[in-house]
Parts: C-alpha cells; sequence; structure tokens
C-alpha cells in the first residue's frame, strides 16, 4: 500500500478498515494563478483508478472590442492605444477591410450583420463595454482622403449605437506614422 494511502487509511474520520484505498473519496481543489487567468482543478480520486477529473474556470481579464481594417499595419498600435486607455488586459479584433465605408454607408446588410454577431460575441461573452471604431492612412479597402475617413469613423459610430448594445463607441484613427488619436 503507497504512503499516501496508509496516511488516508489512518485519517479519524476513516473508522472502516476494511475500505480500500478505491473507495476513499478525496477532492481537492487547486488553484492556479497564471498568466492573470484562475483555472480551478478538482481532482477525484473516488474510483478504482484514481481518475483525474478536472473543471476549468477561467476568470478571463476585462476586454475591449475594436472595430477594425484587416491590415496588420493598424493591429499593434490599436490595441496598445486601447490596453492603454481602457486599462484592459485583451481587445477583440473585428477585422473587415474598410469597415468604416461598410458602416457608414450602412447598405451592405450581410457584412454588417456578421460583425453584428462578432461584436455581440465580445460583449456577451467577454464583458466588453467599449466598441472602438478604426480608420486609418493607406487603406486599400476604403482608399478615400483623410476627411473622408474621419467623417466615416463619426457615421460609423451612430451605426453601432444603434444596434443597442451597452457600450461606449470612440473612433481612433491611425495616422501616416501608425499613431492613434481619438476621432470625436
Amino acid at each position: 500500500m503507497s504512503p499516501l494511502a496508509r496516511g488516508f487509511k489512518s485519517h479519524p474520520l476513516h473508522h472502516d478498515k476494511q475500505n480500500s484505498w478505491e473507495k476513499v473519496h478525496f477532492s481537492l481543489f487547486v488553484y492556479l494563478i497564471r498568466f492573470q487567468t484562475l483555472t480551478i482543478v478538482k481532482f477525484n480520486l473516488s474510483n478504482n483508478h484514481g481518475v483525474y477529473e478536472a473543471n476549468k474556470y477561467m476568470s478571463h481579464g476585462s476586454f475591449a472590442t475594436a472595430i477594425n481594417c484587416m491590415d496588420g499595419r493598424t493591429q499593434v498600435p490599436v490595441i496598445d492605444y486601447i490596453r492603454k486607455k481602457y486599462r484592459v488586459d485583451y481587445v477583440d479584433m473585428i477585422t473587415e477591410p474598410g469597415p468604416i465605408r461598410v458602416l457608414a454607408e450602412n447598405t451592405d446588410k450581410s457584412t454588417i450583420e456578421s460583425i453584428i454577431r462578432r461584436v455581440e460575441i465580445s460583449t456577451g461573452k467577454h464583458g466588453s463595454v467599449h466598441i472602438v471604431i478604426v480608420g486609418h492612412h493607406d487603406c486599400a479597402g476604403n482608399p478615400v482622403e483623410k476627411a473622408t475617413q474621419l467623417n466615416q469613423i463619426l457615421d460609423s459610430i451612430w451605426t453601432v449605437r444603434s444596434w443597442g448594445l451597452r457600450a461606449e463607441t470612440p473612433g481612433l484613427w491611425i495616422d501616416e506614422k501608425w499613431v492613434a488619436h481619438e476621432v470625436t
């Protein structure tokens, strides 16, 4: 018999010396904090094989949402700005080519419905309360002047607000040096 099993046999609550180790029920909760997450693991050693049974619950941190262009050059400046400004751990990126054009025109219903579904996942499952609308310099999906894009960002904010989500909806412009600027 293992020393661990002998330890349980001698426990004062263990009255029946005929019971084997396999009949002992023992649950242990281990809390592991790693990368700002909390994981709860339950060990169940009550069956004949000491089978490990795990339940993991993750405290996933705080989120914001960005409706951003798919252009890879914008990702890091947007994430950095949003994380610093709103003090969140993560930014859910919802990307489309030139999303501010799509949202401002509000005519491409299938794309808008796709964006809405993804935003609802971010706000509903991740608890995001900031939906940032992003436009940027040199956009291949929306190749118009900066002034037009700034107006599209403002129109896009109104479109997103019309969805009735409980979230702040600021605008963000990424310039030719890939620096983020708030649009109001």
